[in-house]
């Protein structure tokens, strides 16, 4: 069982971020969800592929405050291609995965800031 996203083409500034990942079919986060029609789990999509991305691209952001406007439109089926664009602003990040010209998925996080 695979752990983890292999993220490729990635393409960073200074605030903003964007890499494409295939979802690979064994992920362990399909395992009992669901048997007959496998799904990437929302929290999933932000533990493995958004929060690991954001650490990547900006690593003194702080710890993680709070989620907002959150919107999880479209299924994430295994074996999808998909595209993580991350844009960063202060102490805040908006993200949006897509499949194809789809949004799938799409947030803000909210760090709190780094101790002095």
């Amino acid at each position: 069982m695979t752990r983890t996203l292999a993220i490729r083409d990635i393409s960073a500034g200074e605030a903003r971020w964007e890499g494409t990942v295939e979802v690979p079919a064994d992920l362990v986060y399909f395992e009992g969800h669901f048997v007959d029609y496998p799904v990437l789990p929302a929290v999933a999509q932000l533990e493995a592929f958004v929060l690991g991305a954001v650490a990547e691209a900006w690593p003194g952001l702080g710890r993680l405050e709070r989620l907002t406007r959150l919107k999880f439109r479209r299924v994430i089926p295994p074996g999808a291609v998909l595209r993580l664009r991350l844009e960063r602003s202060a102490g805040a990040v908006r993200f949006e995965i897509r499949r194809d010209d789809e949004i799938c998925s799409s947030g803000s996080l909210h760090f709190e800031a780094p101790p002095p």
